[in-house]
């Protein structure tokens, strides 16, 4: 059949299982179905957190495949960190089984990691364009978007996600240098699937 594939877990009970902390505004990002969510958020407001915990849903389906794709391997490596951490606690308090692969090494260019059952997470660096071609994706993180060149997402990115209707999260901290993005914020209102949010640095 062509159903596609159910999570191992209700992720909302989760998370909220592991005891993990939010705020109103994150908690509107975590309960949106939008397929594309644009996150403008201030400084220790939680993005890069929220933003991984939006993709456990694909991290608990069998046979799905995310990126992380920052403007540097460094930069990739926080959401990739937060979701270790929530799985590391998972294995700790729910008994939920340990990564078949971990690799952490944003010096190297390597960050992956592969569960049991098959869903695997990748952090990229736009630095490397040709490595961004070629993969059919189930959700992609586009670390601190504002940073990053309208190019990567429209050019490279986006079409990842065609085949199998994947999502897309953009946490940033508004910076001048992303004109795009404030541009693709400003037609959000007449395009479907998008939402924006907006989270003050007072939510946190």
């Amino acid at each position: 059949t062509n159903e596609e594939p159910e999570t191992l877990m209700d992720t909302p009970q989760f998370l909220a299982d592991l005891g993990i902390a939010t705020n109103p505004c994150l908690d509107r990002v975590m309960a949106s179905d939008s397929r594309f969510k644009l996150m403008r958020a201030a400084r220790r407001v939680g993005k890069n957190f929220t933003a991984a915990k939006a993709v456990m849903p694909y991290v608990l389906t069998p046979n799905t495949r995310g990126w992380i794709v920052g403007p540097t391997y460094d930069l990739a490596e926080k959401e990739f960190r937060y979701i270790v951490d929530i799985l590391a606690r998972a294995h700790k308090k729910l008994g939920l089984p340990k990564p078949d692969v971990v690799h952490s090494n944003p010096k190297m260019g390597d960050l992956y990691i592969r569960m049991p059952w098959g869903a695997e997470v990748i952090g990229k660096s736009a630095e490397r364009p040709l490595s961004l071609v070629g993969e059919e994706l189930d959700w992609i993180i586009l670390s601190e978007a504002a940073q990053q060149k309208a190019e990567t997402w429209y050019r490279y990115l986006r079409p990842t996600l065609s085949s199998r209707m994947g999502t897309a999260i953009f946490p940033t901290t508004p910076d001048i240098s992303g004109a795009w993005l404030y541009e693709l914020e400003l037609d959000i209102p007449n395009m479907p699937g998008w939402e924006l949010f907006h989270c003050a640095a007072w939510v946190a």
